[in-house]
């Protein structure tokens, strides 16, 4: 069965696959075009492996920049940013694979608001809009609600639409 077709899947499945990646592409391609549309979003946000091969692609074929979250307990880089990307924009749409317990999403939150805050970035702070999720695997919800942070006050509690790939 096509590993885009098949349900549940893994990302290595479609990431080792050059036709279906491709087909992915296309799929996430012509979805993202169609939630810009009632939902205008001007970046793409995402984190770790699963979201990274998508990111780039994705953002030239959209013309928008892309944000690219390290996980909480990534090292791997120099650079002392959580957030890697420029913020050309104030309205952004995560995209995961899925969403469980939700600690990814909100992870992206924040990192997101904490480094706009800490670089003293001019301008309302950027929104999260929504989150396109590519391999639901069971989640059905239409929203999903953020939880306050109440870490450092900086983000309020706030619901969001949920978007599927299907």
């Amino acid at each position: 069965m096509h590993p885009i077709s098949a349900a549940p899947i893994h990302t290595r499945d479609v990431y080792s696959d050059p036709k279906s990646f491709s087909a992915l592409m296309s799929k996430l391609t012509k979805r993202l075009r169609a939630i810009r549309k009632t939902t205008p979003f001007d970046m793409l946000a995402g984190c770790g492996n699963s979201a990274a091969p998508l990111l780039g692609v994705l953002g030239l074929r959209l013309g928008v920049p892309i944000l690219s979250v390290r996980k909480a307990d990534d090292h791997s880089s120099h650079d002392y940013r959580k957030v890697s990307g420029f913020f050309m924009g104030n309205r952004y749409l995560i995209l995961d694979d899925l969403i469980s317990s939700g600690t990814t999403v909100n992870h992206i939150r924040r990192a997101i608001a904490k480094t706009e805050k800490e670089e003293g970035r001019e301008g309302p702070p950027s929104e999260c809009v929504g989150a396109l999720l590519y391999f639901s695997h069971g989640y059905t919800g239409s929203t999903y609600t953020f939880p306050q942070d109440t870490s450092w006050n900086c983000l309020a509690e706030k619901t969001v639409p949920t978007f599927f790939l299907n």
